[in-house]
């Protein structure tokens, strides 16, 4: 596999005016070898260059003016009294230099421009290994693997409280540097990098160097996993879908089978929801699926995963669960929702569901699993609503 000239001596000229040296050194003797790689490298960089313009990032005397993203900093290297060493600020791009904000006094600290060394082909392995994956946590074992070539790390540490991500990799000493990783358009985390010994001026400008190829890569694992959330989620509830359900159901089945343990299926119906799309319209609809749902999930156990079944209809599925516990939460998830109030206007909307339970057995079929506890549904909806039945031979209602 080849690289075709036109985009090979394009790229060339590129890094050559922006002095990457390194790069220009290394692509053409990958190319006399015929290495696959280098294909995949030259698409990947061409792309990474329009991005990153695949300049190298250093707090002192690198050039900054065409990268297009910040590193923000939250005070670099702690101190033995626990004090920030340096102040509290931001890298900005400012006359090629790094510039950290004023943290309210008027001492202002001298820059000096540090000289990077780095391996030749470190930086190119590791633009090659960052686009390997699209999971948060291998990606950051894959760039602390490469930066414990460069330097001693005794950890790191990733943030990102919007998405709920907080992952730590080996151990948490007394020494770190922290940053927060910015693009104009995404606000990609925190992360934080330690160990016992007090970092350098020279070796925070390494990982700062290096930090710039895990941009991209780590935004593009960001956003697939907002991709897969939002596969597998429904957008109007904050459940779990028809296909995440699917899914859940044939795990935990086969958990139940291994471990030999009781497994549970809850199906709720709210009653006469028809009535409230007609009265109120369907954005009030919308509204009361909403509240409904996070109700049955603050209500439930953590373990337990709740799905939008169709319409008004949700599933629960409830691991480690006999019937008789399978009860005792029915009728939990029953008395918040008819103890639910929602305003809207001058009114307020009361509403109530019915519940069907059933408790799966090792020769039943997944299919049968799910019309047992459909069938509880249908009776307790029978019997009067605002109930829960259980699919059993002495099915008992329960609640009001």
């Amino acid at each position: 596999m080849g690289v075709s000239n036109p985009d090979y001596c394009i790229f060339i000229q590129y890094i050559k005016r922006q002095k990457i040296a390194a790069l220009a050194k290394a692509l053409p003797v990958m190319r006399q070898k015929n290495v696959s790689a280098c294909q995949l490298l030259v698409q990947q960089a061409f792309r990474l260059l329009i991005l990153l313009k695949f300049l190298t990032l250093a707090r002192g005397g690198t050039n900054f003016a065409e990268a297009p993203y910040q590193l923000a900093t939250r005070g670099h290297d702690i101190t033995p009294t626990g004090q920030a060493r340096l102040p509290r600020g931001r890298l900005m791009q400012e006359s090629n230099q790094v510039t950290p904000l004023r943290n309210g006094t008027a001492n202002k600290r001298k820059l000096t421009r540090i000289a990077i060394q780095e391996e030749p082909d470190l930086r190119h392995k590791l633009v090659h290994a960052l686009q390997t994956t699209l999971d948060v946590q291998s990606l950051l074992d894959i760039f602390i693997k490469y930066l414990n070539r460069q330097l001693p790390i005794g950890g790191l540490s990733y943030r990102h409280p919007s998405r709920g991500i907080h992952l730590s990799l080996g151990q948490d000493n007394r020494h770190h540097c922290d940053y927060r990783l910015i693009t104009p358009r995404d606000n990609l985390g925190e992360i934080r990098f330690n160990r016992a010994k007090r970092f350098s001026e020279a070796e925070m400008a390494r990982i700062e160097s290096l930090l710039g190829t895990l941009i991209y890569p780590l935004r593009n694992c960001l956003q697939y996993q907002d991709a897969l959330k939002a596969a597998l989620h429904d957008a109007l509830t904050g459940t779990g879908n028809r296909v995440a359900m699917d899914n859940a159901m044939r795990r935990e089945l086969q958990l139940a089978n291994r471990n030999e343990q009781p497994l549970a299926l809850m199906m709720l119906d709210l009653d006469h929801f028809k009535q409230i799309n007609d009265t109120y319209g369907h954005a009030v609809g919308d509204e009361v699926l909403h509240e409904v749902a996070q109700t049955v999930m603050q209500v439930a156990r953590a373990t337990d995963m709740t799905f939008r079944y169709g319409g008004e209809e949700f599933a629960v599925v409830l691991n480690n669960t006999d019937l008789r516990g399978a009860e005792i939460i029915a009728e939990r998830v029953r008395t918040a929702i008819s103890e639910l109030e929602i305003q809207q206007g001058n009114h307020t909307l009361q509403v109530t569901a019915s519940i069907g339970i059933c408790q799966w057995k090792p020769e039943m079929h997944v299919k049968t699993f799910f019309e047992q506890a459909d069938k509880a549904l249908y009776l307790a909806k029978q019997q009067g609503r605002n109930r829960v039945v259980s699919q059993s031979p002495e099915s008992a209602a329960v609640g009001a």
